[in-house]
C-alpha cells in the first residue's frame, strides 16, 4: 500500500474511534467541527497525492471532492448550525427530532466513506491510461465522431422536452440523452487537445463552442443545477487534465493561477446556479404551467448580481444558515442523514422490504413488464418523514445517501458490507472503459455516467448504486465491447 494511503487509513480509523468515544465528553457542536476541519485537511491530503498519480481523472477523484465537501466542509456548518442553536435547521421530516444523534450519524458517514474508497482501492488499476492503440488513433475521425453524436442526441433531446423519457422509454435512453452531449463533446474536446489545437480559436474549436452552447441552452431551462454541471463537465475534466501537469511541474504561484478557472467555475455553480435555481423554482412554482415559458435571462442577471460579494443582493440572497450558498451546504450536509438512520434503526429497527427483491424488479424494463408496480425509494422514504401522505402523492424524492441508507437496511455490518462491495464495483467497472475512454463514444458515456454518480456521492442511491451498475453490465458494457470489435481498427493510424 502506498505510504499516503497507510497514512489516511491509519489516522481516519483513529479520527473515527476519538470522536465516537469522546462523544459524552465534549457539545456535539464543537466534535463536528474539529471533526470537520480534520477531514478537510485529511481527504485533501489523499486526494493530491492520488490526483498526483493518475493521468485520467476517475470516479474516486470526484468522489473525494464531494467528501471534502460534504463530511468536511458539510460537517463544520452541522458544527456551526448547533453552537448557534439553530438545529431544527437540520431536522428531517415532523416526527423525531436528531439533535442526540449527530455524532453517531456523523460516524456512519466517516466509517462508510472510509469502507468505500478502501474497496475502490483494492480494485483500482495501476495501469495508465491510454493503450499502445490509442495512441495511434486518428483523433480527426474521433471528432467527427463525436460531433455528428452530440447533434444527433442534442436534437433528441428537444424533441423529447416535456417527455419524462425514464417513464416512457426506459432508463437506458435516459442514460443515452442525459450523458450522451456531454460525453461526445469530451471527445471532440480531448481529441483537438491530442492534436494540439486550440480549443478556442480554431474551426474546430468554434464548433465545439457551438455545441456547448446549445447544451448549456436546453441545461438552463430546467432548474436542475445537476443538468448545467454536466454540460460544463467536459471542460472542467478536460481543465483537470490539463492543470495535473501544472501540478506536477510548477511551482506553487503558478499551479495557484491557473487553478483560478476551476475555482470561478466552482464559485459560479456554487453561489450563482443555487441562487438562480431557488428564485426561478419559487416562480415555477407560483405559475406551474408556465414551466417551458418561463424566461431564463433576468433570473441569471439577477443570481449573478447576488454571487458578487459585498453587494446588497449578495447579503439578501446568502443569508446564515440556508439562503443562497448557505443552502447549498446545508444541502450536502450528511451529518442529519445519518443522525436519521442511526435513530430509525435503534427506535423502529430496519428498513422491511427486501434489498434483493427492491433491485431484480426495479431494473426490469416496463416494456417487458407493463404491470410492473411504480418503484419510488425516494418518494417512500419522502412519505416516510412526512413530506408526503405518501409516495404516490409525494411531488418530490427525498434522498438518504448510499451510507445511512446501508446502515437503514442492516445496521453496521451491512454498512460495512454494502460500502466495500459498492466501492470494489465502482472500481472495476473503470477498470473495464480505462483504456478506451478517449477512442469509444459508449466507454464515454459509461465514464461521465460514473464520474456524476460519485461527484454527487451516490447521494440518491438507497441501494449502493446497484441498479446503475447492472444497467451499465447489461446494457452498456456488451454495446462498448462491440463498438471496440468493429469500428475501433477502422479509426487507426500505421
Amino acid at each position: 500500500m502506498p505510504f499516503f494511503r497507510l497514512i489516511f487509513f491509519s489516522i481516519q480509523i483513529f479520527h473515527i474511534l476519538l470522536i465516537v468515544s469522546l462523544n459524552n465528553f465534549f457539545a456535539d457542536g464543537i466534535l463536528l467541527l474539529i471533526s470537520g476541519i480534520i477531514n478537510i485537511f485529511l481527504y485533501s491530503y489523499y486526494l493530491i497525492n492520488h490526483y498526483s498519480s493518475r493521468d485520467t481523472i476517475d470516479p474516486i477523484s470526484l468522489y473525494l471532492v464531494s467528501s471534502i465537501i460534504r463530511l468536511g466542509i458539510g460537517t463544520i456548518y452541522s458544527g456551526f448550525v448547533v453552537i448557534n442553536g439553530f438545529e431544527e435547521i437540520l431536522q428531517i421530516g415532523y416526527f423525531s427530532t436528531l439533535s442526540d444523534a449527530f455524532i453517531e450519524g456523523h460516524a456512519i458517514f466517516m466509517i462508510g466513506d472510509l469502507v468505500f474508497i478502501f474497496g475502490y482501492y483494492l480494485f483500482s488499476s495501476k495501469q495508465r491510461s491510454g493503450s499502445s492503440l490509442e495512441k495511434n488513433l486518428n483523433y480527426g475521425h474521433v471528432y467527427k465522431i463525436g460531433l455528428y453524436l452530440s447533434l444527433f442526441i442534442i436534437l433528441l433531446r428537444l424533441i423529447l422536452i416535456g417527455v419524462s423519457s425514464e417513464q416512457e422509454f426506459g432508463r437506458f435512453l435516459h442514460y443515452i440523452v442525459r450523458f450522451g452531449p456531454p460525453a461526445f463533446l469530451y471527445l471532440m474536446l480531448n481529441s483537438m487537445m491530442k492534436q494540439n489545437i486550440n480549443l478556442f480559436i480554431s474551426l474546430k474549436g468554434v464548433i465545439s463552442l457551438a455545441v456547448f452552447l446549445a447544451m448549456f441552452y436546453v441545461a438552463i431551462r430546467s432548474y436542475m443545477k445537476s443538468d448545467l454541471l454536466l454540460v460544463l463537465m467536459p471542460y472542467i475534466i478536460i481543465s483537470l487534465q490539463n492543470y495535473r501537469k501544472i501540478f506536477l511541474t510548477s511551482g506553487f504561484f503558478i499551479k495557484a493561477i491557473r487553478a483560478i478557472p476551476v475555482v470561478l467555475i466552482s464559485y459560479f455553480l456554487v453561489v450563482t446556479l443555487t441562487v438562480y435555481s431557488e428564485i426561478r423554482r419559487l416562480e415555477i412554482a407560483t405559475n406551474y404551467d408556465l414551466i417551458e415559458s418561463i424566461e431564463v435571462t433576468p433570473f441569471l442577471v439577477e443570481a449573478v448580481s447576488a454571487s458578487i460579494p459585498g453587494t446588497e443582493k449578495f447579503y439578501q440572497y446568502n443569508k446564515f444558515p440556508d439562503s443562497g450558498a448557505w443552502h447549498f451546504v446545508k444541502r450536502l450536509t450528511v451529518t442529519n442523514l445519518g443522525a436519521w438512520s442511526f435513530k430509525e434503526v435503534n427506535e423502529y429497527g430496519y428498513w422491511d422490504r427486501n434489498f434483493f427483491e427492491d433491485v431484480a424488479s426495479s431494473v426490469i424494463p416496463r416494456i417487458l413488464w407493463p404491470e410492473k408496480p411504480n418503484f419510488w425509494p425516494g418518494r417512500i422514504f419522502a412519505a416516510k418523514v412526512g413530506h408526503a401522505y405518501d409516495a404516490e402523492s409525494a411531488t418530490t424524492a427525498t434522498a438518504l445517501g448510499m451510507a445511512a441508507s446501508y446502515y437503514w437496511w442492516g445496521g453496521l455490518p451491512i454498512l460495512i458490507i454494502g460500502m466495500f462491495f459498492s466501492g470494489c464495483i465502482l472500481s472495476m467497472v473503470f477498470r473495464l472503459i480505462q483504456s478506451s475512454i478517449s477512442s469509444n463514444p459508449v466507454s464515454t458515456i459509461i465514464w461521465l455516467i460514473l464520474l456524476n454518480t460519485s461527484l454527487f456521492w451516490f447521494e440518491s442511491s438507497f441501494y449502493g448504486g446497484a441498479q446503475m451498475f447492472i444497467y451499465l453490465a447489461v446494457a452498456f458494457l456488451p454495446i462498448m465491447f462491440l463498438y471496440q470489435i468493429l469500428f475501433i481498427k477502422n479509426r487507426i493510424q500505421y
